[in-house]
């Protein structure tokens, strides 16, 4: 539970189902264009205000990812998202029965749009309680489910500017609602189709109309907002350690992740990443593994596939446009698909996905044993870095790794040895064209530029960084308030507000802990760890951030999905080193343990198999067991 007293008017929190989410300040306040309550990545509703609830008069508002509950003086008022069906929810509960005036301000626009010219239409229904407002987008129902209602028609447009942003919205009239306890419902409805007719072909289609989403009434309501607390309350039993800190963000961590689940994939980021990231899915992939949500990870590669052009994996699926520029999306994808078979031992993926053909689409970008890609490929996508990235040359290596592990899984002799020749090639490569005097340059291109940017941190994940080449990135060149720089401060092009030439990113955060601990400096990694994890606290409450300038002041989205799945990432893969194989019933294991922890243990999953892995440090010496006999340690 995240208790907001201070600051209420610059944290803000985040309700979703996999249909849709909530978004709204902790003073109750709607303060960017961001906010309200939207399906999928279409807004519906801007605000809402209840007279005698404003913003100045919200003493306390508390957050647990199932529900957000504001306190008043004299009112208690809970909102809540259901799993899996669109809309919100608020329960207002007063002292006694009061008669207040609501005003309900609807902007259905699509996520890119800012002013528009759509007209709405209004539909009360006196009978059921229910007022309807829509345009050719869509259409939103307002339900009372608790209380008495009347209503007033009388039209109003507003134009407002929600941080700085011109926008408008449409009040369809005057709201008064009586009761000690009201209960109300916003439920945003497909596109109204109108009979419309298709032509296909030769071929008439009559559209059929959507189907309205059934409005919760209290009892049902009741129950979805308690299997919710139960859902989130169960990722609280996956880690227990001595060190509390790290034990109440590894389960937030987890949390956030499931707030971002849409419609069976995952969104890149609350509030506006609202696409589906090859990229970013696939970074987090293993996050989800580690969590034993193989059916997840699995549709996650699904989806992706079914999406590849010639074995390349898509950059991002937004609607129906498919965009493919990213060429670490691919390497990614292989690395995932091979933690997810040993994980899970479904070999039987291997016959739907032919990664050999995302291997020969890498291969035809080879050149000297370099991958080099188009300027917009890699992550760093604001900025033109045409040529060979050192992080994409270090995913190529870890990448050919997992082919590798695959093939011996497949029994295809030949074929390992030439990937194993293959990856020392190209780690040599990476060395001679990369390395010099301790450092790492970014990029291999036509101007030969030696420029000092974060990439280089992916290949010291992999590899045990030197003391010279890890302390680069832990000078005060490379650090602002939230971590590392994404490039040095004395670099050419370096800017205080440059999205990928100066910002901290939680992601770059993530790769500087792994790294840290890959080189055995735990102490260190423990403190770029906390950075993500103190950030739950920050901004968006529960949440860990996009990037930040060096004062630490959030530029980016406020939730974000890579941000959550590093905190899994850097305990699970890095701080206790675990590798997961179904197949031989094993958990690879390395811990190492910081300081101030001496006992850990973790819920895990190899196959069907759930178990509780426990690592203990007991007169400087650490052990480890399991509570299934069947899965054995293997400790390397």
């Amino acid at each position: 539970m995240h208790s907001i007293t201070e600051n209420k008017d610059k944290k803000y929190f985040i309700l979703s189902g996999k249909k849709g989410f909530f978004s709204r300040y902790a003073d109750n306040g709607f303060k960017t264009k961001w906010t309200g309550l939207w399906k999928n990545s279409q807004k519906y509703l801007e605000y809402y205000a209840i007279k005698g609830l404003e913003e100045n008069k919200c003493i306390k508002t508390e957050y647990d990812y199932a529900k957000a509950i504001h306190y008043y003086d004299k009112a208690v008022e809970t909102v809540f998202v259901p799993e899996n069906k669109a809309g919100l929810y608020v329960k207002i509960v007063f002292g006694k029965e009061e008669e207040r005036e609501l005003e309900l301000g609807f902007n259905i626009r699509k996520r890119e749009e800012n002013l528009t010219e759509r007209k709405y239409k209004v539909k009360f229904d006196k009978k059921k309680n229910e007022i309807i407002v829509g345009n050719e987008l869509g259409q939103i129902s307002f339900s009372l489910i608790k209380g008495k209602m009347r209503f007033e028609e009388k039209r109003e447009e507003k134009i407002h500017f929600p941080s700085g942003e011109k926008q408008n919205c449409f009040i369809p009239g005057k709201i008064l609602l009586k009761g000690k306890e009201i209960i109300f419902g916003l439920i945003p409805e497909p596109e109204k189709e109108q009979n419309k007719m298709e032509k296909k072909g030769k071929k008439e289609i009559k559209r059929k109309k959507g189907k309205r989403e059934k409005i919760l009434n209290e009892r049902e309501l009741k129950k979805e907002i308690k299997e919710r607390e139960i859902e989130f309350g169960q990722k609280e039993k996956l880690i227990k350690t001595n060190l509390k800190e790290l034990e109440k963000g590894f389960v937030d961590s987890a949390k956030g992740i499931s707030l971002l689940e849409n419609q069976g994939n995952y969104f890149a980021g609350y509030p506006w990443f609202l696409q589906y990231w090859g990229r970013d899915n696939l970074w987090s992939l293993n996050s989800l593994i580690f969590l034993g949500e193989f059916e997840k990870a699995k549709k996650v590669l699904g989806y992706f596939w079914k999406k590849n052009q010639k074995g390349k994996i898509p950059n991002f699926i937004e609607g129906k446009k498919t965009h493919f520029n990213s060429i670490d999306a691919s390497l990614l994808f292989l690395i995932g698909l091979k933690d997810y078979v040993f994980a899970s031992g479904n070999r039987k993926i291997l016959k739907e996905i032919k990664w050999e053909k995302t291997l020969k689409f890498l291969e035809s970008q080879e050149k000297d044993e370099l991958i080099f890609h188009e300027g917009n490929e890699t992550w760093m996508d604001s900025i033109q870095r045409k040529g060979a990235g050192i992080e994409i040359q270090a995913l190529y290596l870890k990448a050919l790794h997992s082919i590798r592990n695959l093939l011996v899984l497949q029994g295809k002799e030949k074929e390992t040895r030439e990937i194993e020749k293959k990856a020392i090639e190209l780690n040599k490569s990476i060395l001679h064209n990369f390395q010099s005097g301790g450092a790492y340059k970014d990029l291999i291109n036509e101007k030969n530029e030696f420029v000092k940017s974060c990439n280089p941190l992916v290949y010291l994940m992999q590899k045990q960084a030197s003391e010279q080449e890890i302390e680069v990135f832990e000078s005060e060149e490379f650090n602002g308030k939230k971590g590392v720089l994404t490039r040095g401060r004395n670099e050419f092009g370096f800017g205080f507000e440059g999205y990928h030439t100066g910002l901290s990113w939680s992601l770059v955060n993530g790769w500087m802990a792994c790294a840290e601990f890959k080189a055995d400096r735990t102490e260190k990694g423990l403190e770029y760890l906390m950075l993500l994890i103190n950030d739950l606290k920050d901004d968006c409450v529960g949440g860990i951030g996009e990037c930040w300038n060096s004062s630490g002041e959030l530029r980016g989205c406020g939730m974000q999905f890579w941000g959550h799945a590093f905190v899994i990432k850097c305990i699970d893969e890095f701080l206790l080193g675990i590798k997961l194989n179904a197949f031989e019933k094993k958990v690879f294991l390395q811990p190492k343990l910081p300081e101030k922890m001496n006992y850990l243990k973790r819920r895990l999953r190899i196959g069907n198999s759930f178990f509780d892995l426990i690592v203990e440090k007991k007169k400087g010496k650490i052990k480890a067991k399991t509570t299934n006999k069947k899965i054995k340690i293997e400790v390397y």
